[in-house]
């Protein structure tokens, strides 16, 4: 874990309201209740921050389970649809050691605001479309790529082309869709057979199946990713208040 990471824990008091938070969206309690009720209190600070990364990697145990259930095994990956911002965005966050969070449905995902993750590809655009090269190790019988890339992003049309050259070095089937709505085009790729790469959890609930790139270049050794890990961080809270309830002198601060 890097050190931005340690310092998000921190700000965010994560070990006090990751577990709070995943209990009541859990129970079923509405999302902006929830984030409001946990991180505006005066002792959290960026709470916008902290907002966006609870909304982004804390979710209720049913979708954890259901989001589970759809990543596949890289090996049989053949026809893969890349979501390109949302993935090469992970990718530069983690490589710039900047957090990472490995999510409660498992997934791998940056807290780069929007505008940063475009500002990123186009800063970056060579660099995030020659990574795509690099995928021939974690996905050895892949033979077919659609990259995915949303129309409203600037710079679209040069970092489709950039992407396009990228990949014309390789012996896969490749494409790239420059789309009015990413999201869809994903979800209508995932009904035509492809295993999508995204960690667009409005997207991962629509799908059949998918992949987390980043996760896979770092299990290869081709990144190196130390992402912070929610779900560990979640069960020992959790495991904290439960041992407190079972002493009411802890827990009432009692002598």
């Amino acid at each position: 874990m890097g050190t931005n990471g340690k310092r998000i824990i921190r700000k965010c008091r994560l070990k006090l309201t990751a577990p709070l938070y995943y209990l009541l969206v859990t129970q079923g309690y509405p999302r902006k209740q929830s984030l409001d009720l946990i991180f505006s209190h005066p002792s959290i600070l960026e709470s916008s921050i902290c907002k966006n990364l609870a909304n982004r990697c804390i979710h209720p145990a049913h979708l954890n389970v259901k989001i589970r259930g759809k990543r596949v095994q890289p090996e049989t990956v053949t026809k893969l649809a890349i979501d390109l911002l949302n993935v090469t965005a992970t990718i530069y966050a983690a490589t710039r050691n900047e957090p990472v969070f490995k999510c409660t449905d498992g997934v791998v995902r940056d807290i780069l605001s929007s505008k940063q993750a475009v500002r990123t590809l186009q800063t970056q655009m060579e660099e995030s479309t020659e990574i795509l090269r690099l995928l021939r190790k974690p996905y050895p019988n892949l033979q077919r790529i659609v990259l995915v890339i949303d129309s409203q992003i600037p710079w679209s049309k040069q970092i489709a082309l950039k992407s396009l050259e990228a990949l014309k070095q390789e012996s896969w089937e490749f494409e790239v869709a420059v789309s009015r709505s990413a999201d869809r085009s994903l979800i209508e790729l995932s009904k035509k057979g492809f295993v999508i790469a995204t960690s667009d959890i409005v997207v991962l609930q629509n799908i059949d199946r998918f992949t987390d790139i980043p996760s896979e270049l770092s299990r290869t050794n081709i990144i190196k990713m130390e992402p912070v890990d929610l779900e560990t961080i979640i069960a020992e809270g959790l495991d904290e208040t439960i041992n407190k309830a079972k002493n009411p002198s802890i827990t009432l601060g009692c002598k």
